[in-house]
């Protein structure tokens, strides 16, 4: 299996990383799989150290997340262990942090729009013309022989038609009073999701480049699953009786996300930061969101987003409550901000030094030697080489 190389059953990691569970759960949503830890992309066994460890966590990880089990064997070669993950094909849909994937040849895919939509409903034995009256009651839609106002919200072509204010709006802003562009997102809210997302990716935040081997990385200013959740949870919870409608402020160095609301008085904005019971304003809108796999768990949105931030290196978000809105205030980092870009110049451009850095960034040598301390610190890049001709690599 191995000799073969990468395939739409097979994968090869070289360490492992939580994020390949993506990669298990499509292997799960297509016709099962093999993923290989320990083996780098030419199916060469580079071993690991920890393999002990990982064979008492990933079983109850596979499983506490993406609610499936793999069979999972510790195997060595030329004295170099590696681990074996076999994945079943599940026939019940398999979500890891609320999006669902899929294998396409030797990639592993996000599925949205509607490539999503088909595969749930093939996954629940449903057709596209079986949807309004099967899919929509058990999505509790209907009340008697109408629907409700939330199957609207959610699925219709055009809900600004019947609610014009459940549109969203993104604008940058230079300061407090000038805008430089701006952008209104209409649709359904599950398309208003996706929608949003690419305006914020390809048109307002800065994106920097890494490569993982020869897989390129993007990373945003900020966390895409918290700014995701913070979204899904503002389309959430708004009061839709309400004339104003979602909007995303994008500023130099912060991003504001206001949401018209009404707050339960049992969850106060208070709690947002620590763990709470969830009290959604629209049940029904919530429910939906469940089930499609946009959120894993009601109560966790909120701490799943500072705890992000937090990972990412970011300051911790604020939550407030103000004229009858939620405030959700997502802020950059400089530091961080310069670290990210530093060690995607490193992994672009190695064996250089800080200098060479410091010109490419328009910053000065002092600002480079303290990220590359940083990097340092996480083991992230090393100096090879003697001390006036060597240069950085990243690890």
């Amino acid at each position: 299996m191995i000799e073969k190389g990468e395939s739409q059953s097979v994968e090869f990691k070289q360490s492992w990383r939580d994020g390949y569970l993506k990669t298990i759960a499509a292997f799960a949503n297509t016709d099962g799989g093999t993923l290989f830890i320990g083996i780098d992309d030419k199916g060469k066994v580079v071993g690991i150290e920890n393999i002990k460890d990982l064979l008492n966590l990933l079983p109850n990880k596979i499983n506490s997340r993406l609610g499936i089990v793999a069979d999972i064997l510790g195997l060595s070669k030329n004295r170099k262990a590696y681990i074996k993950i076999e994945v079943a094909k599940n026939f019940a849909p398999i979500s890891f942090n609320g999006k669902f994937y899929k294998r396409s040849g030797s990639s592993t895919i996000e599925l949205n729009g509607s490539n999503l939509t088909n595969f749930l409903l093939k996954k629940y034995g449903k057709t596209w013309d079986d949807v309004i009256e099967d899919l929509f009651r058990k999505l509790n839609l209907y009340d008697g022989q109408y629907l409700k106002r939330a199957a609207v919200l959610l699925f219709a072509k055009n809900p600004q038609q019947y609610y014009i204010q459940s549109h969203s709006k993104i604008g940058k802003f230079l300061s407090e009073t000038e805008v430089q562009s701006s952008d209104i997102i209409e649709g359904n809210l599950i398309d208003q999701v996706d929608t949003i997302m690419d305006i914020l990716r390809l048109k307002y935040l800065k994106a920097y480049i890494s490569y993982d081997g020869v897989h390129r990385r993007e990373k945003l200013e900020y966390p895409y699953e918290a700014l995701r959740e913070a979204i899904i949870n503002a389309l959430i919870h708004r009061d839709y009786s309400n004339s104003s409608n979602l909007q995303i402020k994008v500023y130099t160095d912060k991003l504001i996300i206001f949401n018209g609301a009404t707050l339960s008085v049992e969850v106060p904005i208070e709690k947002f930061i620590i763990p709470h019971q969830s009290k959604p304003y629209n049940p029904v809108m919530a429910s939906v969101f469940y089930k499609c796999g946009f959120i894993e768990n009601w109560g966790r949105g909120t701490l799943s987003i500072v705890n992000d931030c937090k990972k990412y290196g970011l300051p911790k978000p604020t939550f407030e409550y103000e004229w009858g809105a939620v405030k959700v205030s997502f802020f950059k980092s400089r530091v961080s901000e310069g670290v990210s870009e530093l060690f995607s110049l490193i992994r672009i451009n190695p064996n250089k030094r800080s200098k060479f850095f410091a010109t490419q960034m328009k910053t000065s040598v002092k600002n480079i030697e303290r990220w590359l301390k940083k990097l340092k610190e996480e083991d992230k890049i090393e100096f090879r080489g003697a001390s006036k001709t060597g240069g950085y690599f990243a690890k």
